[in-house]
């Protein structure tokens, strides 16, 4: 009795177990679970991807944020340096007119491979200096010899969208000029012809 009763406890086991392996849904407590019954996704979790783009417009941001904050740092630096050069340059004279945002265009006589740049205007009593940044350079004319002082639109066979400073003046080969980009020439033209020191 307990033989037979083992040998169908057997057999039902055995049958049981190859249902199963035949038919998993056969027996849903038993069945092998799939990816979705271990772990239940939030709404719309399967379907989302970070887009490439986003990525290289995210990257491309980040390289020109670092990017202005170097070159801002350069351009503080190279006014600190510019500066130092008018204090030892002009130790106490006085400064009558200073524009720092000055772009030289160089002068009437020369080529186009002189040097041209931004970097400050500077008037005293007695001279006109202009303190190139970079390439560091420094130019003097002496107010004795500043024949002219005027606006124009056109410089070098080149025309420009706002009134630029012309300073003409003598040397010992005779006139020649120079030319400023600064933001706002009357000023300047007052103070070169004046007769007097303005205080």
């Amino acid at each position: 009795m307990f033989s037979s009763r083992f040998f169908l406890n057997r057999n039902t086991i055995i049958l049981y177990v190859s249902i199963v392996m035949i038919q998993p849904s056969a027996c849903p407590h038993l069945a092998r679970p799939n990816a979705t019954d271990r772990m239940e996704l939030p709404y719309g979790a399967d379907n989302f991807m970070i887009n490439p783009f986003v990525i290289l417009i995210g990257t491309l941001l980040i390289v020109a944020l670092f990017a202005v904050f170097l070159l801002t740092i350069f351009i503080q630096a190279t006014r600190r340096r510019v500066d130092q050069r008018i204090r030892t340059t002009l130790t106490d004279a006085p400064k009558r007119l200073e524009t720092p945002s000055a772009r030289f265009l160089g002068f009437l006589s020369g080529t186009g491979e002189q040097l041209k740049g931004s970097g400050s205007l500077v008037l005293t009593d007695n001279q006109l200096l202009f303190f190139q940044a970079l390439p560091p350079h420094n130019l003097t004319l002496p107010l004795a010899a500043v024949r002219e002082a005027t606006t124009v639109s056109t410089y070098q066979k080149k025309n420009y969208s706002r009134p630029i400073l012309k300073v003409t003046f003598s040397t010992h080969h005779g006139q020649d000029a120079a030319a400023w980009v600064i933001p706002d020439p009357e000023p300047w033209i007052s103070a070169l012809t004046a007769e007097e020191p303005i205080s």
